[in-house]
């Protein structure tokens, strides 16, 4: 398997729902994972992945508080 297929690979949200993430980022609170943020929809451009990641990064902060 090639690197580009990870990528592709579908992650559903939940149990019996179609929909899947197409970008996904852990949030992080003190060095353990609290969840995540996820973008659905089409392929994201850089911009989209980088507001997730931003989310994600904020989310974590404001947790730690």
């Amino acid at each position: 398997r090639g690197l580009g297929d990870v990528y592709k690979r579908q992650l559903p949200l939940c149990e019996g729902v179609d929909t899947s993430a197409t970008a996904l980022m852990p949030i992080l609170c003190n060095g353990d994972l609290i969840g995540s943020v996820a973008l659905t929809g089409s392929m994201p451009d850089e911009a989209m992945v980088l507001l997730v990641k931003v989310a994600a990064a904020f989310l974590g902060k404001q947790m730690e508080e």
